[in-house]
């Protein structure tokens, strides 16, 4: 029984979007989560807010990581970690891994400080559909992406949570190969279309590198903070100083 056979002559682009189809149900997974993580640090007299708002990314990983595990046991992307959200597709061994948006570009944040962090940000571009490999398993013949390390991006705007789906080619500069925002529904998400980006084309702000870089795109020549940066770190400041707002 060839249950991925459908996927043949696909792209490994394609084979993406189709497997997100089965990341649906991570939108209100994060959502429930990220309400239990607010009421929790309202309650908890423990911490102060500020410290509750550096751990609470952590703690809704946790959560999300527990309730997948929990509620999606027929789903065919299993948890691949003991407590964070690393999840992997039966399928195609695909990989994905959950984290917030970065603060200040709201998209992909930089790599962890590890070797192996910065590898799954230095990944080919999506190969075409006569370069996917393909295995024999129990399922029949399925598309073989276990190269692929997906980062699930999650941000709380507008009262709401978004998701991306990305695979990142180049860590330095934030740059993928392919963005998906992710749906809460499968009907709604078979109709999305992932973008794909152009050769050399750069989809987020560069990463600055704080060792190396001997300027800072936040100031104008004169050494003082351009408007639009000074209104974002605000923005963040306040976030800092009242995050369960």
């Amino acid at each position: 029984m060839d249950d991925y056979a459908y996927l043949k002559g696909k792209s490994e682009e394609d084979i993406i979007a189709n497997r997100a189809l089965d990341l649906t149900p991570l939108l209100q997974i994060i959502d429930d989560c990220h309400a239990v993580a607010v009421d929790t640090g309202r309650r908890d007299k423990l911490l102060i807010p500020a410290q509750h708002h550096l751990k609470m990314a952590e703690f809704i990983n946790l959560l999300v990581h527990n309730q997948w595990r929990r509620d999606q046991l027929d789903n065919p992307w299993k948890i691949d970690d003991n407590c964070y959200t690393h999840l992997i597709d039966e399928a195609t061994q695909m990989h994905l891994e959950l984290h917030p948006a970065d603060p200040w570009t709201r998209g992909l944040p930089a790599p962890a400080n590890t070797k192996a962090a910065h590898a799954r940000y230095m990944q080919s571009e999506c190969l075409p559909a006569d370069r996917v490999d393909w295995n024999m398993t129990e399922n029949g013949i399925c598309p073989d992406l276990s190269h692929v390390h997906l980062q699930a991006i999650w941000q709380y705007t507008g009262n709401r949570i978004s998701v991306m789906l990305y695979k990142p080619v180049e860590g330095k500069k934030r740059k993928s190969c392919i963005e998906i925002p992710l749906r809460g529904d499968r009907v709604e998400q078979s109709k999305i279309r992932y973008e794909a980006a152009e050769e050399n084309e750069i989809l987020l702000p560069d990463l600055i590198d704080d060792e190396h870089s001997s300027e800072d795109p936040a100031r104008d020549a004169d050494g003082h903070n351009r408007p639009e940066e000074e209104e974002q770190k605000n923005k963040v400041r306040q976030r800092k100083e009242n995050p369960f707002a």
